[in-house]
């Protein structure tokens, strides 16, 4: 069997994400990676391809709904990169 990285924490997994962030996702949860734009290569579109960012290692999971509340929005990734700013302000407040 192929194994992949998570694209959200790197771990190893079978399926499209590993035991522990799968588990996230299905309570409900959406990771809110931390990348340095300045940093990561090529953003297309206005987007960040996943295997070009550069992360700085922060991963915010908070629910969905509170995502929504936050950031005036709706998502159905399991996850969205953030700007260091936006991680600054959620280890502040969360």
């Amino acid at each position: 069997m192929e194994k992949k990285k998570c694209p959200i924490c790197g771990d190893e997994c079978i399926k499209e994400l590993c035991y522990k962030c799968n588990e996230k996702k299905d309570s409900g949860y959406i990771a809110l990676i931390e990348v340095d734009e300045t940093k990561s290569r090529e953003v297309k579109k206005g987007f960040l391809v996943n295997k070009n960012a550069y992360r700085t290692g922060r991963v915010f999971h908070v629910k969905k709904e509170v995502f929504r509340r936050i950031f005036n929005r709706d998502e159905s990734s399991n996850f969205v990169f953030i700007q260091i700013p936006v991680g600054n302000f959620l280890q502040k407040h969360l």
